[in-house]
């Protein structure tokens, strides 16, 4: 045989449910003059018989068999025995129209190619469903000219296209001059090759037809296995930026590196199949050598360029988070507290009442939360303050009230969240009972007095009372429309109950608040049942409360107005929403579901049934809120250390699909107020013709 005008290279490789459709859509090629370079790559099924078995009837093939060493070691394999004038690389569970090989020899020929790019479609293995791909040849991205290369398409040439081979067509003598090589990855071992090459090439043209049907959501292959060696991407990055640096076409392709570079990243976070592999991703980002790939966004050489801006803002969500995962882990390391400890331990003796008061940046309103405390009716009292990494001055306004008054017990630590400056404070409290207060709003003189009174008299385990919202200023009020404001208790629950059966009558009349500052409790009871504030969350209230409820023997509901609750700039509930409030309602559902599950067997169906509605509402309020945060801020939760599928299947993906249907919806109600409209008209224009 001759030399051949297209060297067909086909890696093989356990295939054989789909080896003869392959091999038989190459064979019945419009374009004869080919030779089919197929490497058995140590191939445990029929696949090599197969290859036996058409070899033996068509001299254009050639077998060549390996050990397994994956797609990029055949590859050069076959590259290293073709003689034709070009060379095209194809997989060998896709299929390829007729006219492939024609089609794309010609287009070279005339052009004098050294890359022809031509499009292609996916073919679905499960459903048999073809989708068109306009990945595969950006079309609307193609110069206006026949023939460009890198010079034409600086900032878009690695997206042009995708960085596998099998939809481009090679000249062999430009592959011989480059002396291009694949990398010997277990995956992703083309991106290399396929940009390089891309990249040297003073000649690209492209071919405006679909010619090849890739096969996906097949068992087995190397997209549905990459978790197993989920840094192959980034080997193949950094190899094809050294390449660029050595050639001296980074500087001129460095936009369109970053553009490939953050899309590929974010692709393999979100594809891959386990939690470990997407970690292993996120944490080689932060080593070497990974860490200096320049994946970041460049002001002034990137601006204007938005899916660089979005994709660096997307990517830095998923690593923001993942740090951030890290040291809610390391919040939930529990400590004595005597570390942080600023006053010696109090001489009080008779302590009635713990009252804890975390702190963080309310300096404005920290004398007169305090004040409030301090000036109680009752006396026997320790005020337990945590100041929690504030960087304004509340640690020297909390330093001057204990230094004046010896019922104040003082610690400072670095920020950890209100949930653990609050178990530290249950740690460290003393009084036979507790209550947690908020260090810019303000409790009424005979709270604490009138809350022990009712708590001995009754013998409970918790007391609710209630509260009134105020506003910090006009201007607060005007701009935070979405805050609701819950002041007093529409009935009064004036018997004493056990816990679920309190939780389900303020349920029934929409009287139920999970907020902690709005009940008093006996200690030794948060202490027996080991009720906790959850680490690292927003909203830390609701599973503490949940918990309290559902535990409390004793409960009781005491209608009068205690608390003074004050909405501010920059509160948790003023703050524009993030993954952060996402993420804190997903794990309040976890906490309570568990608080659930553990108390369940000793409530009746009525109770179990509301407070499983209470369980069931925290995951709502995740879903609304995943749906009002913006499409960056949805990256995050790529960084999540831990059941990311999970969090997809039951917060992300039900929040799509609602937001979905309620576009869908709004649109056919603007669709019927139109078709109103013009039937109001209508039938004006009927009534005055007729008149």
């Amino acid at each position: 045989m001759g030399t051949a005008m297209v060297s067909v290279i086909l890696p093989v490789y356990n295939v054989e449910r789909y080896l003869r459709q392959s091999l038989d859509s190459i064979l019945d090629q419009t374009l004869t003059d080919f030779e089919l370079i197929c490497i058995n790559d140590g191939s445990t099924d029929g696949s090599r018989a197969i290859l036996e078995e058409y070899a033996q009837k068509d001299a254009r093939i050639t077998v060549l068999d390996q050990e397994n060493h994956g797609l990029g070691a055949a590859r050069n394999r076959g590259l290293a025995v073709a003689q034709g004038e070009y060379v095209i690389f194809l997989d060998s569970d896709d299929f390829f129209a007729p006219e492939l090989l024609e089609r794309t020899t010609l287009a070279a020929r005339e052009q004098n190619a050294d890359i022809v790019l031509f499009g292609g479609v996916r073919y679905n293995d499960a459903t048999q469903k073809v989708t068109q791909e306009r990945q595969f040849l950006r079309r609307d991205l193609l110069p206006r000219k026949s023939v460009f290369s890198r010079t034409d398409v600086p900032n878009t040439l690695f997206t042009l296209t995708t960085p596998t081979v099998w939809c481009k067509l090679y000249a062999r003598r430009f592959l011989l001059e480059t002396e291009l090589q694949f990398q010997t990855l277990p995956n992703a071992e083309d991106i290399y090759f396929s940009f390089s090459s891309m990249a040297m090439a003073e000649r690209i043209t492209a071919v405006d037809a679909d010619l090849i049907s890739y096969r996906m959501n097949r068992p087995h292959s190397l997209e549905q296995d990459k978790h197993t060696s989920p840094l192959c991407f980034l080997e193949a990055l950094r190899a094809l930026y050294q390449e660029l640096l050595q050639r001296g076409l980074f500087e001129q392709l460095q936009t369109s590196f970053r553009a490939f570079g953050l899309s590929t990243t974010l692709y393999n976070l979100k594809s891959v199949r386990t939690d470990e592999a997407r970690l292993q991703i996120l944490e080689a980002l932060d080593c070497e050598p990974y860490c200096q790939l320049p994946l970041q966004e460049v002001p002034g050489i990137d601006d204007g360029n938005t899916m660089i801006h979005r994709s660096s803002l997307q990517l830095s969500a998923a690593r923001d988070w993942y740090h951030q995962s890290e040291r809610f882990s390391l919040l939930s390391q529990q400590d004595d507290g005597e570390e942080y400890r600023i006053t010696p331990p109090s001489e009080q003796e008779n302590i009635q009442v713990s009252v804890i008061v975390p702190v963080y940046n309310t300096a404005p309103w920290l004398d007169e939360a305090l004040s409030s405390i301090a000036n109680q009716t009752l006396r026997e009292i320790e005020i337990i303050c945590i100041n929690d990494g504030s960087t304004d001055e509340s640690l020297e306004i909390l330093e001057r009230w204990a230094a004046r008054d010896s019922r104040f017990v003082l610690f400072s630590r670095p920020n950890a969240g209100l949930s653990c400056a609050c178990n530290l404070g249950i740690a460290q409290a003393r009084g036979e009972f507790l209550y947690f207060m908020d260090s810019d709003d303000w409790l009424e003189r005979d709270a604490l007095e009138q809350s022990v009174a009712v708590m001995r008299e009754k013998a409970l385990d918790a007391l609710f009372f209630d509260w009134v919202t105020f506003y910090d200023s006009e201007e607060m009020a005007a701009a935070s429309p979405r805050v609701q404001i819950n002041d007093t208790r529409s009935h009064a629950y004036d018997d004493v109950c056990e816990g679920p059966t309190l939780l389900r009558r303020f349920c029934e009349e929409s009287n139920y608040s999970g907020i902690v500052w709005r009940q008093f409790l006996r200690a030794d009871f948060v202490r027996e049942n080991a009720l906790s504030f959850v680490p690292g969350l927003l909203y830390e209230d609701n599973p503490f409360t949940f918990a309290v409820l559902l535990n409390a023997k004793r409960a009781f509901h005491l209608r009068r107005t205690y608390y003074h609750y004050r909405i501010r700039e920059a509160s948790i509930t003023t703050k524009p929403i993030t993954f952060y409030n996402v993420y804190s309602w997903y794990q309040c559902f976890h906490a309570m579901l568990r608080t659930y599950f553990e108390v369940a067997p000793e409530m009746t169906p009525e109770n179990r049934r509301v407070a499983l509605g209470r369980v069931a509402d925290m995951l709502n309020k995740s879903r609304n809120f995943y749906s009002m945060m913006s499409s960056e801020c949805e990256a995050s939760e790529l960084g999540l250390r831990e059941n990311l599928y999970a969090f997809q299947m039951l917060v992300g993906n039900v929040a799509r699909e609602n937001q979905r249907a309620k576009e869908l919806n709004q649109k056919l109600q603007r669709t019927y107020v139109e078709k109103s409209e013009l039937n109001r008209k209508l039938q004006k224009t009927y009534a005055e013709k007729s008149e």
